[in-house]
């Protein structure tokens, strides 16, 4: 859960569950704590030499609004699994200010702050700290501050998302082997395909439709 506070904590121990785990998941936290409720003894660490691939991308020393060093383990310290997802971060994420501005001016904080949580949930997986902490302030603003206090807010966590999209987008992506004719023209057609899939995708969607 991103129920983090000991408040949370303390209800979900109530209620009855065996334990807790806030996001954003550690991994090694995650096993341990499965292997001590399932009762069956933990596996040893991996050396430091095994926990990365033996080839893929080097890991950059810096990589702008991203805390490489918490990150990486949740993806098993690899940072190709790490760079395809961030890839896609921009895809997924990369509107969402847009998308609050558009919401709040629409007189609607309930869904400006259900963005805000998505945003931060996402944020935080991928290591992204400053983006999640400004969308968990905007969230919290959301519940009781002016709209002047929003659109400062609104600014600064635009600004960190701005640094976090950046990067994404200079980071080096995997690179394709020459295709020969036949898989270029059944490329073309696996595209053709994707989009009309696409599209159906998008009118249930707008349609309010689970199919």
């Amino acid at each position: 859960t991103d129920n983090a506070l000991d408040e949370d904590r303390r209800r979900a121990r109530a209620a009855g569950m065996s334990d807790y785990l806030a996001k954003p998941i550690d991994v090694d936290e995650l096993v341990d704590m499965l292997s001590r409720l399932t009762g069956r003894p933990a596996a040893p660490a991996p050396d430091a030499a095994g926990t990365a691939p033996a080839s893929g991308p080097a890991v950059p020393a810096y990589l702008p609004g991203i805390d490489l060093k918490a990150t990486l383990p949740r993806f098993g310290g690899s940072f190709a699994s790490f760079a395809a997802l961030f890839k896609r971060f921009e895809g997924s994420q990369g509107g969402a200010v847009a998308d609050i501005r558009a919401l709040l001016d629409a007189g609607d904080r309930a869904s400006a702050g259900q963005a805000a949580h998505r945003l931060r949930g996402v944020a935080a997986n991928l290591g992204a700290t400053d983006v999640a902490s400004q969308a968990l302030e905007l969230e919290q603003a959301l519940r009781g501050e002016d709209a002047a206090a929003l659109a400062l807010r609104l600014a600064r966590l635009e600004a960190a998302l701005r640094i976090v999209l950046d990067a994404a987008r200079d980071l080096p992506g995997p690179q394709p082997a020459d295709a020969t004719p036949a898989q270029a023209q059944a490329q073309a057609e696996d595209c053709a395909t994707l989009r009309q899939e696409l599209a159906l995708l998008l009118d249930l969607l707008h349609n309010n439709n689970m199919k």
